[in-house]
């Protein structure tokens, strides 16, 4: 008896924990050449989102992107940068206590097969304040340390 109220138990609990999930607030596909790869979502202040990866270029080669929208998924606005030579990759993104956007990925030069470690500010318009490249490596994450 006790097996089978522990099943039934175990039943119950699955599907409330199946019941609980969020519903889903919107589906959208965005398509800026054909090979886009989103590596971090990042909901912002305002309820909308902000996501950061890169897209295929083809002979320009891959091209950091960050995308913008709305709380309906709606495109606000899209940023890119490559300079066709290196090949661009953004991995994460944050907003920043001031309303900026700082990502952190790597550039890769498959000639000299080096990879870069890069990040860049952006505002909430979507125009670069500033990009770093600090050396060998790969930003896997970025973090804002607070003040104090």
């Amino acid at each position: 008896m006790c097996n089978l109220n522990c099943i039934c138990l175990a039943i119950v609990i699955f599907s409330s924990m199946a019941a609980a999930q969020p519903p889903i607030e919107f589906v959208r596909t965005y398509d800026f050449t054909g090979g886009d790869y989103f590596y971090d979502v990042y909901a912002v202040s305002d309820g909308g989102y902000i996501m950061c990866g890169w897209v295929s270029g083809g002979r320009e080669g891959a091209m950091m992107i960050v995308v913008r929208v709305d709380q309906a998924g709606e495109l606000i606005w899209s940023w890119d940068n490559g300079d066709g030579f290196r090949d661009y990759y953004a991995r994460s993104i944050i907003e920043t206590d001031n309303g900026d956007f700082l990502t952190g990925g790597n550039s890769w030069d498959g000639e000299f097969r080096t990879s870069r470690f890069i990040t860049t500010l952006l505002n909430g318009n979507g125009e670069t304040i500033w990009q770093r490249d600090y050396g060998e490596g790969i930003c896997w994450a970025v973090i804002e340390l607070k003040a104090g």
